[in-house]
């Protein structure tokens, strides 16, 4: 028996890839019942830098001497071994290692500072017997409510920050929406049957307060078991010497539970200038103002439970008829002036004329003398 040795056959894959570049590395062992000698084991090169490796195994069994043995997995042959005798089992253990070497990857996270935006509002909080709040606030944009990210600019953010600011102790509720009303303001809670009510610019709202979407200079209101009065003028620039009609306004419910405005009876009508303070009691509610200055005025309205009104500015005008009819007034009194003078300086004339016609008249006279001497004189000369 002999064994006829044959040496390996090498085969080189040379395989170009993208990314990721995959490169495999082969070790064969060959185990027989011979010990072979001088065996060239041939290895394909690999990158060894990488961050992930790959072992792929494969066993392929050769019971015939003169079979050529491949690795479906490996890229080289395995050496052919004969027998004359007897064929001899052949068994090939090949591990291939694959070495995976990806592209490094950059990921950019861009980041998009979304500036939240402001406004600044009047807001005045009353209940029956105090006043809770009464001043501007600068709000800033803040979430709808604590179940999302979307934002809005509303009176529910500007309550979030005097809540923030422990300058009031507020609660808030929902009934199954998104909606939130107000349930507790320090010690108002609603356990006394009333209730906060949400006006803006004196508007009974038909919006919750993370509804309403704030508007620079709004008037925000909220009452609780007290409602609010407003003061109208039927001009905000009246002219000078004229009248304005001043009309208060009180706020309630109608018999089918609709808001609306009516006339304040019994309410108290406060004016201010820079010459003084005056208030009248107004029966029916309204109230005739004589403008009688270009001063502004500022006035507002009171009434015993409910909120006092805002103050609204009259600002008095000088009309041009008012100039024109001053200027031609002035004009005709220059006139009857200048005609009395000329007047005058007519009579003065007459009785210089006059006095010369007097003058004239007694020169006749004395010429009508002076003929009849003369004539007599000539008749006794002409005898």
């Amino acid at each position: 028996m002999f064994i006829n040795k044959t040496n390996a056959v090498e085969t080189n894959v040379d395989t170009t890839t993208s990314t990721p570049n995959i490169t495999s590395e082969e070790s064969t062992d060959d185990t027989s019942n011979n010990s072979n000698e001088g065996e060239n084991q041939t290895t394909t090169g690999a990158s060894t830098t990488t961050p992930a490796t790959i072992s792929i195994s494969n066993t392929s069994t050769n019971t015939s001497s003169t079979t050529e043995n491949t690795n479906t997995a490996s890229t080289t042959s395995t050496p052919q071994l004969e027998d004359e005798d007897t064929n001899i089992e052949n068994t090939t253990s090949t591990t291939s290692t694959v070495f995976i070497n990806p592209t490094t990857i950059t990921s950019t996270t861009t980041t998009i500072d979304t500036e939240l935006s402001t406004t600044t509002i009047h807001l005045q909080i009353e209940s029956y017997d105090n006043t809770l709040y009464d001043d501007d606030i600068i709000v800033t944009e803040c979430e709808i409510n604590e179940n999302t990210t979307s934002t809005l600019l509303t009176t529910y953010c500007a309550l979030q920050q005097l809540n923030e600011q422990d300058i009031l102790d507020i609660e808030f509720t929902n009934y199954g929406g998104d909606a939130r009303f107000i349930s507790k303001i320090n010690n108002y809670d609603g356990s006394d049957w009333n209730y906060w009510a949400f006006f803006h610019n004196l508007e009974y709202s038909s919006e919750s307060i993370n509804e309403y979407e704030l508007n620079s200079g709004d008037q925000i209101l909220l009452s609780y078991g007290i409602w609010p009065l407003k003061l109208e003028t039927s001009s905000s620039t009246p002219q000078l010497n004229t009248t304005t009609t001043l009309s208060v306004k009180e706020f309630g419910f109608d018999s089918s539970w609709n808001a609306v405005w009516t006339t304040s009876t019994s309410s108290t009508i406060s004016i201010s200038t820079s010459t003084g303070n005056q208030e009248f009691f107004s029966a029916n509610g309204s109230h005739e103002l004589k403008i009688t200055t270009t001063t502004p005025y500022q006035i507002f309205a009171s009434k015993e439970n409910f909120v006092t009104s805002s103050i609204i500015n009259i600002d008095p005008v000088v009309s041009t008829a008012t100039t024109s009819t001053t200027s031609t007034e002035e004009e005709e009194n220059n006139n009857n002036s200048s005609n009395g003078n000329n007047n005058n300086n007519g009579s003065e004339d007459g009785d210089k004329t006059n006095e010369t016609n007097e003058d004239n008249l007694i020169s006749t006279d004395t010429l009508q003398q002076s003929a009849k001497k003369n004539i007599k004189l000539f008749e006794i000369t002409t005898r």
